[in-house]
């Protein structure tokens, strides 16, 4: 059997305060046709609880100061 890679994809990923998934403080969405990046977006997000987990803010470097005034992600 043979596998082959798909060359059209989204891909999205978040970043999150704390090991909560609810947390979510930051997502990013890359769409890939044919196997070329074609567009991009990223944004801050505002988790419903301002605690950011001092081992997320190791990984990914956002604090509460950075998304204290970005939308919320209902």
């Amino acid at each position: 059997m043979q596998f082959t890679l798909p060359t059209d994809f989204t891909a999205i990923d978040f970043e999150t305060a704390n090991f909560e998934a609810s947390s979510a403080c930051s997502v990013g969405v890359v769409r890939v046709e044919h196997g070329e990046i074609t567009q991009t977006y990223s944004t801050l997000i505002r988790p419903p609880r301002l605690f950011f987990n001092y081992r997320c803010i190791e990984i990914h470097g956002l604090t509460a100061a950075d998304v204290r005034t970005a939308p919320s992600f209902d």
